[in-house]
């Protein structure tokens, strides 16, 4: 799991060239699939995340005695629950993305393209 900022100013939004700068290309070939990859990514990060704050992928810090571990063995396991579950249909939360994302893509009338 690779999380990177992509974020995007506001200001940015009637103008193509400050996206595509951002590394979202706007030919329309592959937005479709780059939109995807990017709403499985934050339903990973967002299933890690509640199961960190759930306490699932917790051990006893006893056993190791040493805290840092535990929790980056915690982290490790969180990330690697949320890429299973994601992997076996998820929350419903990529497909949901996507497909908001792909409508607000094709509504804007500075693409071209509809996918």
């Amino acid at each position: 799991m690779r999380i990177e900022n992509t974020s995007v100013p506001i200001t940015a939004i009637n103008k193509p060239e400050a996206i595509e700068k951002k590394g979202v290309p706007l030919d329309g070939t592959s937005t479709h699939a780059q939109i995807k990859a990017k709403a499985r990514e934050f339903e990973e990060i967002f299933i890690a995340d509640s199961l960190k704050n759930a306490k699932i992928g917790m051990t006893d810090s006893s056993l190791v005695g040493d805290t840092k571990i535990t929790d980056t063995f915690s982290t490790f396991m969180n990330q690697a629950l949320a890429e299973t579950i994601v992997s076996q249909g998820g929350f419903g939360l990529t497909e949901q993305i996507t497909q908001s994302l792909m409508h607000l893509y094709t509504k804007n009338p500075l693409n071209n393209s509809k996918e």
